[in-house]
């Protein structure tokens, strides 16, 4: 999907407010998370809202993540590019997405209903 300008202030505020202001150093972290649009990723009539700092409804009963959130775990894990990673419980595919901008593999697994059919998915 070509890039909203829309989106592409929102997503930038997002990184420095809410994740390097807060603590988040890892260039590598915050260059995935300014990359990755989250909008996508959140139903339609929730996109507005995609880059609060707050997690959001999904559908299935689970929630997006919010982005520090998704940010500190990451950062805590100290991965390497060569590091294999298997992402249990995958949800949408936003952490999958965003981990994939800089590891050579990252695996989804998740025992739940699959949310990449659910209508709000573009």
């Amino acid at each position: 999907m070509l890039e909203s300008k829309e989106f592409a202030q929102p997503r930038s505020e997002m990184v420095e407010k809410q994740l390097h202001r807060r603590g988040i150093t890892d260039f590598a972290v915050l260059a995935s998370m300014g990359a990755v649009p989250r909008h996508e990723f959140v139903p339609h009539e929730l996109r507005a809202r995609a880059y609060e700092d707050a997690p959001l409804p999904i559908g299935a009963g689970q929630t997006i993540s919010q982005p520090y959130i998704v940010a500190a775990m990451t950062e805590a894990l100290r991965l390497d590019p060569e590091d294999r990673v298997l992402e249990v419980g995958t949800g949408c595919g936003y952490r999958r997405r965003f981990s994939r901008c800089w590891l050579r593999k990252c695996s989804p697994w998740s025992a739940g209903p699959s949310l990449r059919r659910l209508p709000h998915r573009a």
